[in-house]
């Protein structure tokens, strides 16, 4: 099932006031991936008074599109599979997938989202035939409104973290709304050769992403050519690089408008704390 899998968020970076709370480290999920697991058409989950409610702000949601952009557009490597059952609506062509991009996240941007307890979605879980004996995992994600913020990941404020753990604490597995386990942390191996250096802009330590103001000219400060569009001054020799978001080259309009400080959205899929789960 396609949408087993579920965003974890973490109560103490959605609200940061709750920071030493014993409920600070509780999951939170999305309203909208609660109904369609619930096969609700009503989004407000009206049915569902007694759950606890917190509204996303514009902010919270651009933080969210910023990391799943490709889950709520579609574009996600993961769901190719399901784009080319739609090659009209989800065209792999640059300029109209664009369109379509941009036309998700204004729609996502004008959603009533708002988080639930997935403590509260589990303890309705057996009571829909659908969802019985169907094992979900539920990710661990803190909520990072602000880029400037630390990454350095709250779970390692917790007092039972191991000070030698390296990786974000792995998914939750339930069936039936009961917890069954924890995935066990991946073990690390040095490798005998090299993986290669990723030159990305950086703003001392912090990787900055496509869609940041001065993403382009930390570039080319950093002499990070191949990573300006083609059209920016001191780029001439580069033979047509451009920038890709989620795989998709925005029309030309749109990367003249970067240059300008009006960049495309960041379409690249974030993990937070820098950690990449593998289903």
């Amino acid at each position: 099932m396609l949408f087993r899998i579920i965003e974890g968020f973490r109560f103490d970076t959605i609200k940061p006031e709750a920071t030493g709370h014993p409920n600070g480290r509780e999951q939170w999920m999305l309203n909208t991936h609660a109904a369609i697991l619930l096969g609700e058409k009503d989004i407000q989950l009206s049915r569902y008074t007694a759950w606890e409610r917190i509204s996303l702000s514009p902010s919270m949601k651009q933080a969210l599109w910023r990391i799943q952009n490709g889950l709520y557009s579609m574009y996600d490597p993961s769901l190719t599979y399901l784009r080319r059952q739609l090659p009209e609506q989800l065209p792999d062509n640059g300029q109209q997938a664009w369109k379509v991009i941009e036309a998700s996240k204004a729609l996502f941007l004008s959603l009533d989202l708002f988080f639930v307890k997935v403590s509260e979605f589990m303890f309705v879980v057996p009571n829909f035939p659908h969802l019985r004996n169907l094992e979900m995992i539920v990710k661990y994600r803190e909520l990072l409104v602000d880029p400037s913020q630390s990454t350095r990941g709250k779970w390692r404020e917790d007092p039972d973290t191991d000070p030698n753990q390296k990786f974000a604490p792995q998914p939750n597995h339930f069936v039936n709304g009961d917890f069954i386990k924890q995935r066990e942390a991946p073990h690390t191996k040095t490798s005998a050769t090299s993986f290669g250096e990723r030159k990305v802009p950086r703003r001392g330590l912090l990787q900055v992403f496509p869609g940041e103001p001065d993403y382009y000219n930390l570039a080319r400060e950093q002499r990070l050519y191949h990573l300006l569009p083609e059209q920016c001054p001191g780029n001439a020799d580069l033979n047509g690089a451009s920038v890709h978001i989620n795989g998709i080259t925005p029309p030309d309009s749109d990367k003249s408008k970067s240059i300008n400080g009006a960049s495309p959205p960041r379409g690249s899929l974030l993990e937070p704390n820098g950690v990449a789960d593998e289903l």
